[in-house]
């Protein structure tokens, strides 16, 4: 959802997780800066206050409010391939357990990723993503892992009103520390511009 224009942008993140329960995750409020925009290069960092939306009992949430930052870059090698490049960090201090017990989360993430324009509508998506996750509780620490590749497409519907709605498909396949597992991912995005610029 733009705010004041392509610079900067507001957005929200509204997860549906199963993970053995099937609930509502924790939501993310995104403030989003076009700092660079160039005719092949872009970047524009993230700032995002998580909600506790989630239910912790269910291992669906945090329990806490969290925040994260995203770091992006993006690349246009030609007309029809572009390249995505991200680093995050996200940090919930005092992050509830299903158990109860409490604890400070620390997630390091990086991804890569490649999109096809196949057409103006349709895009098929290759990404390699993975992360760090550092757990404090008291003086001792524990640290996990993930790593997938992704493969997926998306697909974009145009309405006359400005109103753009971007249905998506992904097929998660893990790797090395996350050797065996498999998912699938849908993703549902409305975009629409809160009001339009004065011609």
């Amino acid at each position: 959802m733009a705010c004041t224009g392509q610079k900067h942008q507001l957005s929200t993140t509204i997860p549906v997780l199963n993970n053995g329960s099937t609930g509502l995750g924790d939501i993310l409020l995104n403030y989003r800066y076009q700092a660079v925009y160039r005719e092949r290069f872009a970047f524009s960092p993230r700032f995002s206050l998580i909600l506790p939306t989630g239910n912790y009992r269910n291992g669906l949430g945090a329990g806490v409010p969290g925040y994260q930052l995203s770091l992006p870059f993006s690349y246009l090698l030609s007309t029809k391939i572009a390249t995505h490049y991200n680093l995050g960090l996200t940090f919930t201090p005092d992050a509830r357990q299903a158990d109860g017990s409490k604890s400070d989360v620390t997630v390091f993430n990086y991804g890569i990723s490649m999109i096809l324009l196949l057409s103006k509508n349709f895009n098929f998506m290759f990404e390699v993503a993975g992360n760090r996750t550092y757990t404090k509780v008291r003086t001792d620490y524990s640290k996990t892992g993930s790593f997938f590749i992704n493969p997926g497409f998306r697909y974009a519907i145009n309405f006359k009103s400005g109103l753009q709605i971007v249905p998506g498909l992904a097929l998660p396949i893990g790797l090395g520390p996350s050797n065996g597992d498999i998912g699938i991912y849908g993703y549902l995005s409305f975009e629409h511009p809160l009001w339009k610029p004065k011609s």
